[in-house]
């Protein structure tokens, strides 16, 4: 009986030790997200931040008063100005890419009348040197007056007042290879003719680029 006891309480022992040996203390580990998952986080975060801006400029859009905004015609139409890729000159008209394209002369030709007006060369001086930059430029000369009058008469004196403009370009060292003159009369009125002013504006001397 006492071999027995001491058996038991042997065993007893050996249970609670290997209990012991085998015990694994538990370890918190935290999740890591892989990098996929992280750039889909970063993703969905930007996603959000220009949906709350293209909602934004949508309410600023509406409350202006203006038409439906489309944010891609925006950011084309940004992208396309950002950055003229053209040199612009004083006085010209530009198209869309910021390029010189129209101008009107200041000075005018006396009425019915083509001699050279004094003012006319110092208009044109800076545009001569700016071609001179710019040698791939063409320009065209188109020369106007109003209605009052015989049509072939003021056919004529449109097509002296271009070559006159053509000359001061000439002596300003402008190619004539460049250069382009054209009366065009009393054709596409630019104000109506019924009225001094309106006639006085469409006597013109105009020039177009064409690059």
């Amino acid at each position: 009986m006492k071999y027995i006891l001491i058996n038991l309480i042997v065993l007893v022992s050996l249970s609670q030790a290997v209990q012991e040996f085998i015990y694994i203390k538990p370890v918190s580990i935290e999740y890591a997200p892989t990098q996929k998952e992280s750039e889909k986080k970063v993703k969905t975060v930007q996603e959000k931040e220009e949906e709350v801006f293209n909602e934004n400029a949508q309410n600023m859009w509406a409350n202006a008063g203006g038409d439906s905004f489309d944010m891609d015609d925006y950011e084309e139409e940004s992208e396309g100005n950002s950055s003229s890729k053209c040199t612009t000159i004083s006085g010209f008209t530009v198209d869309k890419d910021g390029c010189p394209q129209t101008y009107r002369l200041k000075t005018k030709f006396e009425n019915k009348k083509s001699d050279l007006v004094i003012g006319m060369k110092e208009e044109l001086k800076e545009f001569s040197l700016f071609l001179k930059e710019h040698p791939t430029y063409q320009v065209l000369i188109y020369s106007y007056t109003d209605s009052i009058g015989e049509e072939e008469e003021n056919k004529l004196i449109t097509q002296k007042r271009a070559k006159v403009i053509n000359k001061i370009l000439l002596d300003y060292g402008v190619s004539s290879t460049k250069l382009t003159a054209i009366g065009k009369g009393e054709k596409e009125e630019f104000k109506s003719n019924m009225s001094k002013e309106g006639r006085a504006q469409n006597n013109r001397i105009e020039i177009e680029l064409i690059n």
